[in-house]
This record gives structure tokens, sequence and C-alpha cells, in this order.
């Protein structure tokens, strides 16, 4: 008897480890979700970056660059509020992330909201003075906006 429960016990922990290595973790979702926009798949992209963030696995930087990921997947999709809230959340945890600055102002710049976008493209030219569209749409956006530099 001693034998059969040992037996179950190594089956137990053989079927929970299986388990745990089938589901992946916040980096394989993120790379999925990547993987499934370049595919121009944006629905799974979506669930992709959506079950990375929920892992808990990321922080910083990384997550950052997640939530811009999906922010860029909901720009794509015409979801701009969602895009910006990512864009936003993203910039919360990586305040440097020159792409989240970029794409929000583009978000922003397309909604009408030229001062937001004006701003957001000056923030990411402060962090990167070479980003040439953050600066050519900077300048687009002062000439509907009716303001100079």
């Amino acid at each position: 008897m001693p034998r059969l429960d040992l037996f179950a016990l190594l089956l137990l922990a053989f079927i929970c480890a299986g388990a745990a290595s089938a589901r992946a973790g916040g980096i394989d979702d993120a790379e999925a979700g990547r993987s499934a926009y370049s595919r121009g798949d944006y629905d799974l992209a979506i669930e992709n970056y959506t079950r990375a963030i929920r892992s808990g696995e990321l922080s910083g930087e990384n997550l950052a660059a997640v939530y811009t990921g999906r922010g860029i997947v909901y720009y794509i999709e015409s979801q701009s509020e969602r895009a910006i809230a990512d864009y936003s959340e993203a910039l919360s945890l990586d305040p440097g992330h020159v792409e989240a600055w970029y794409m929000r102002g583009i978000a922003y710049w397309l909604q009408g909201r030229h001062d937001l976008a004006i701003s957001d493209y000056t923030e990411a030219l402060s962090l990167d003075p070479g980003h040439v569209n953050a600066a050519s749409n900077r300048d687009a956006a002062y000439a509907l906006s009716g303001q100079g530099e």
C-alpha cells in the first residue's frame, strides 16, 4: 500500500510539473504577442500581451515595453483611448521609454489634441534628439495648432 501512495504522489507531481511548464510565462506571452502582431493577428496579439501583463512576472522596462506593444495594437485597431491608457501606464513604469512618448503623441495628434501631442513629442525628443519622426510630427502638430515653436 505505501508503494501505491508513493506512485500516486509521483504521478501527481509529474502532472503538476507538466501543467506548469505548459503554461507560458510572461516573457513567452510577450513574445507570442509580438509574433501575433507581426503576422497581423491583432486580437491574438492583444490577448497575449494582456496575459503577459497579468502574469506578474514582468516589471519596469520589460512591462513598459509590453504595455507599449499592446498600445500599438490598440492604436492600429482604432482604439485610441485604450492605446493612450497603455502608453501612459508604460510611461509610469519607465519614464524614459521614448517610443511610448512618441506613440502617445501620435494618438493625441490624431484625436486633435495637438497641445498634448506636442508635449509628448517634445519629451521624446529630449530623450532622443535624433528621433526624426517625433521632430517632424511635432512640427506638423505645431502647424495644425497654430502655434509656433
